[in-house]
């Protein structure tokens, strides 16, 4: 599986993809993973961009361990989520308080340099 990505201003945008199960979880896992231990160096802030219409649990929890492996790394790591259904999994979970959910990617990119 290889997902799209791309550099906008310091950060690295990764794109999700359009569903996130059990089908593909671990390969999306590994994919994400591998993005972020390969990113530069001089990228400290990653974006996913989530363009999915609803966010799975399985999404979460992916999303959850990149935070982490991130986090672990001295990254920032948030979501762009332009749908309400794909952003609402995410405070209903308190997932969001782990990892800030954005309803743009240009709320993102401008904004998520401010969250610690």
């Amino acid at each position: 599986m290889t997902m799209s990505i791309r550099f906008e201003l310091d950060c690295l945008v990764i794109e999700l993809p359009d569903v996130i199960d059990i089908g593909n979880e671990a390969a999306v896992r590994t994919e994400l993973l591998h993005r972020i231990r390969t990113r530069p160096h001089s990228t400290t802030r990653i974006i996913l961009d989530l363009t999915a219409p609803l966010a799975t649990a399985t999404a979460i929890s992916v999303v959850l361990d990149a935070q982490q492996a991130a986090a672990e790394r001295g990254l920032l790591l948030s979501v762009a989520a332009t749908r309400r259904l794909a952003r609402e999994p995410f405070r209903v979970t308190s997932a969001d308080r782990r990892c800030p959910v954005y309803a743009s990617l240009d709320e993102a990119l401008f904004e998520g340099g401010n969250t610690a």
